[in-house]
C-alpha cells in the first residue's frame, strides 16, 4: 500500500507518515481513497491525485478551512474492494484523519461508508448511488444520486431526440449503473417509448460482437450507456464495426464525460449524449481558476472524477472551518450535513447537502463534438 501526503509542499511519500513527524496543532489531516493501480488506474487514478493536490493548495492558500492548514494523504486502494476497507481503517485508525474522501465509484463507496461509520470518521464518497449513504450518519456524498441522472436522460431522449425505441447497456456490476438504467426505462416508458432489450455487461468486458450484432439487428432510435468510459465506447465501436446505423443516437451517463471515452472511441463516439454532474468550460470563477490549475499540472482539462475528488475536499474545508477553532470528527460531520448553497465547480456551480446526506445540484447536458465536450445544443 502506498501513501501521499499532500501538503502546502505535495510529496511522495514511501509510507504513511509524512516527513517531517507530527502535524501542527492547527493542521488537519484528511484522507484521500484513490484507484492509483488495478484496472480503474487508468481514468480514474491520477485524475483524482492532481485535483485532491489542487484543491489542498487553494484550501490553504486561501485560507479557506479558517484559521487551519490541511494536508491530505492519499492512499492507493487499488481499486479493490479488500484493499478499501485495509485503506478506511488504516487512515481512520493509525493515520486519525479528521474525514475521509472517496473512494470513488458506489462499489467502492458501499464498502468504505460502513467502515467508516463503525469508526466514527466522516467521509465524503465519490460515487452516485444514495444507497451508500443510507442509514450511515457518518457518511455523505459529492455526487448527485443517480435518479437525477435517469430523470434527465429520460427527459432528453423523450423531448430532444424523440425516440420511440432504446436499448440500454449497464455495468451489471455497479449498483448506480442500473439504477440510473432501471429509471431510464421506467420514465421512458411511461412516455410510450418502447425498450428493446437491456444488455448487462461487467468490467474487464472487451469482446463485445455478439452484442454488436444483436444491436444491429434491433436498430434502435438510441443507445443508453449507463457503463464505464471504456467500457462504453468499446460498444459503440464494435456496434459500429458491425453496421449500426448513423441515425442511431448514443446517449449516456455523466462518466462518459471523461477524456477516456473520447480518447478510446475516437470518431466512432462522436455526436454522443450525456449528462454530466462536470463540464470544464462551466463559466463560474472557482471552475476556470480549477481548469486553469488543473490543466497546467496534466496538461489536459479535468473530468467528472477529478472534479469530484476537488468538490469532495472542498466540502471537507468549508466543514472544517465551521466546525471552529477545536473541529473534531462529530463537529466536521455536522457541519458537511449544513452545507447550503455552497459554491463547487459541479453542476452549474452551486450545491446543498440534504437531510438523507445526498448533494444536489443542477446537472448540465453535453454532446462530444469533434472530440470535445460542448453544452448539448
Amino acid at each position: 500500500m502506498r501513501a501521499w501526503e499532500i501538503g502546502a509542499v505535495v510529496a511522495v511519500l514511501g509510507g504513511a507518515v509524512a516527513a517531517g513527524g507530527a502535524a501542527r496543532a492547527d493542521e488537519i489531516t484528511l484522507g484521500a481513497e484513490v484507484a492509483l493501480t488495478g484496472p480503474m488506474a487508468s481514468f480514474i487514478g491520477p485524475n483524482m491525485r492532481a485535483a485532491f493536490e489542487i484543491a489542498t493548495d487553494r484550501v490553504n492558500r486561501l485560507k479557506l478551512a479558517g484559521p487551519h492548514t490541511i494536508k491530505t494523504l492519499v492512499e492507493d486502494t487499488a481499486g479493490d474492494k479488500a484493499q478499501v476497507i485495509a485503506v478506511t481503517n488504516k487512515l481512520a485508525t493509525r493515520d486519525k484523519v479528521a474525514a475521509i474522501l472517496g473512494p470513488p465509484t458506489t462499489v467502492l463507496g458501499a464498502v468504505a461508508a460502513p467502515v467508516a461509520d463503525s469508526l466514527g470518521t466522516p467521509i465524503v464518497l465519490i460515487g452516485y448511488s444514495a444507497e451508500m449513504v443510507a442509514n450511515h450518519p457518518w457518511a455523505y456524498k459529492a455526487y448527485m444520486e443517480s435518479s437525477a441522472s435517469s430523470k434527465a436522460i429520460a427527459a432528453f431522449i423523450v423531448s430532444h431526440l424523440k425516440a420511440k425505441t432504446v436499448l440500454t447497456v449497464y455495468d451489471r456490476g455497479n449498483d448506480a449503473s442500473t439504477e440510473i438504467k432501471d429509471g431510464v426505462r421506467d420514465l421512458v416508458t411511461k412516455a410510450g417509448v418502447k425498450v428493446l432489450s437491456e444488455e448487462g455487461t461487467q468490467q474487464g468486458d472487451t469482446n463485445f460482437g455478439p452484442l454488436a450484432t444483436k444491436i444491429v439487428s434491433l436498430n434502435p432510435d438510441v443507445i443508453m450507456l449507463s457503463t464505464p468510459p471504456e467500457l462504453g465506447a468499446n460498444v459503440v465501436i464494435q456496434a459500429r464495426q458491425a453496421g449500426l446505423s448513423p441515425n442511431t443516437k448514443i446517449i449516456g451517463i455523466g462518466n462518459l464525460a471523461a477524456p477516456a471515452y473520447a480518447r478510446t472511441g475516437g470518431k466512432a463516439v462522436w455526436g454522443t449524449y450525456y449528462t454530466s454532474d462536470y463540464f470544464a468550460g462551466m463559466p463560474t470563477p472557482e471552475n476556470k481558476e480549477f481548469v486553469a490549475a488543473y490543466k497546467e499540472k496534466m496538461k489536459m482539462e479535468p473530468d467528472v472524477f477529478a472534479a469530484g475528488a476537488y468538490a469532495a475536499t472542498m466540502i471537507a474545508a468549508n466543514a472544517i472551518r465551521q466546525a471552529g477553532d477545536h473541529p473534531d470528527r462529530a463537529k466536521i460531520r455536522d457541519a458537511i450535513g449544513r452545507t447550503e448553497d455552497f459554491t463547487t465547480v459541479l453542476g452549474t456551480g452551486k450545491m446543498t447537502i440534504d437531510d438523507k446526506h445526498v448533494t444536489t445540484y443542477d446537472l448540465v447536458m453535453l454532446q462530444l463534438v469533434d472530440g470535445k465536450n460542448e453544452l448539448a445544443k
